[in-house]
């Protein structure tokens, strides 16, 4: 680790995600806004980012660093509400930390651009009979195997029951008839819409699977009109960081360990899903089950309505 002439750390960036590159690109000024032992959010007159040591994986969000992985920011110093600038050479927060833009890369996930009906069924049985033999499971996450609500998690699983059925339908329904003009009901989606504790709810966490799910099926259009129906409802019920987080899910895409899952799922490649557990697991506390508990809600509907068109 290096210091300046200041004396201030030195910590290169390694990665950006599409949307933080784009935040620093338009950006000047800042102020931290949530602090954790290895990363810590920043918002900008332009949106959030996500800075991290450097075993933060990628995301739009995300600016990966070349911190230490073991480096606890609070204890070096970082402080919430602390001022943050931002130049073309590097960020600066405070008069401790410098973080040189020199050498970034950009970070963008990889989309599957073509897959099989016959291997998205076969990943979608293998990732369900994986996750019955787990006991990794959290949050929403036991969705994909019962569709429903284990009674240690009665309250989160059952006050999301309804509203899933909602979305599962409304799904089916346009993407069968995609130029339908098919309201969600957004009241029976709002218990749905942040549920669950942390600073991203599970229920927000489920939402932004099906939108990276649909982005991976090129239903970019229904995912659009997802993201415009629930939008309002997130920015006044949720919280700004789950906000950022679904609207990069919307446009950009996600963390990438669950883009390996999804790909995995698509490809029908048993040990590849395997391998993406505990990749799953590493985001957030319940994020990535709760991710991809929606992924499969998404991946469902769409194979549903296919079936549906071949039988019609």
């Amino acid at each position: 680790m290096l210091f300046d002439h200041a004396g201030r750390f030195q910590l290169p960036i390694r990665l950006a995600g599409s949307a933080a590159s784009r935040i620093l690109n338009n950006a000047r000024h800042g102020r931290v806004v949530a602090l954790f032992d290895s990363s810590f959010y920043v918002e900008t007159e332009d949106g959030f980012i996500c800075v991290g040591n450097r075993n933060l994986e990628p995301c739009p969000l995300n600016l990966v660093t070349r911190a230490p992985s073991g480096m606890n920011w609070s204890a070096s110093g970082m402080q919430l509400g602390q001022n943050v600038n931002i130049s073309t050479n590097a960020i600066n927060i405070g008069n401790r930390f410098t973080f040189p833009v020199s050498g970034m890369r950009n970070w963008s996930p990889a989309w599957v651009s073509s897959w099989r009906i016959v291997d998205l069924e076969y990943g979608l049985e293998c990732f369900r009979k994986a996750c019955e033999n787990s006991a990794e499971l959290d949050g929403l996450g036991f969705f994909p195997v019962t569709y429903s609500s284990p009674e240690q998690n009665y309250g989160t699983g059952g006050a999301a029951k309804g509203p899933i059925v909602v979305l599962r339908e409304w799904l089916t329904s346009l993407i069968r008839n995609p130029d339908n003009n098919i309201l969600l009901d957004l009241d029976a989606m709002k218990p749905l819409i942040g549920l669950g504790p942390g600073l991203t709810p599970s229920g927000d966490d489920l939402i932004g699977g099906v939108m990276l799910a649909l982005n991976t099926v090129h239903e970019k259009k229904i995912c659009r009109q997802l993201w415009q129906s629930i939008r309002r409802m997130i920015e006044e019920i949720s919280n700004p960081i789950s906000y950022a987080h679904l609207k990069a899910a919307s446009q950009e895409g996600g963390n990438r360990n669950i883009h390996l899952c999804l790909a995995a799922i698509l490809q029908g490649s048993p040990s590849a899903i395997h391998n993406c557990f505990p990749g799953i697991s590493e985001v957030g506390h319940t994020s990535g089950w709760d991710i991809m508990a929606g992924a499969m809600i998404a991946f469902e509907s769409w194979l549903e309505a296919q079936s549906a068109q071949v039988l019609s």
